[in-house]
């Protein structure tokens, strides 16, 4: 929060910017035994879309990205008729490819 209080006087004053939060699946539903970490994710969501509404007429974009949990087994699916160096190159590409999609021209 307090970063992002700093990062949108400049990006109001410049009249443009994009911010992206961290947060979880858990901030969409809930979990037992892990209270303290879906209320922060809840948190995390009400600030940015909160957030969002309030900078968007300065041409200020906020967005969030929620990660959720992926099985290990669909990993070694993926990648078991790979050798260990060329599924972490395979595994690499594709973050680079998902980073492209969400921010373009970085």
């Amino acid at each position: 929060m307090l970063s992002m209080k700093h990062e949108l006087r400049v990006m109001q004053a410049q009249g443009a910017g994009s911010i992206v939060n961290i947060t979880s699946a858990y901030g969409h539903e809930g979990a037992a035994g892990a209270s303290v970490y879906v209320a922060s994710k809840h948190a995390v969501e009400g600030m940015t879309k909160f957030a969002a509404l309030e900078a968007a007429p300065f041409g200020v974009r906020i967005k969030e990205i929620a990660h959720a949990i992926v099985s290990a087994a669909s990993d070694k699916a993926s990648t078991s008729s790979l050798s260990t160096a060329a599924g972490r190159r395979a595994d690499t590409n594709t973050r680079r490819q998902a980073a492209r999609v969400l921010f373009p021209g970085v």
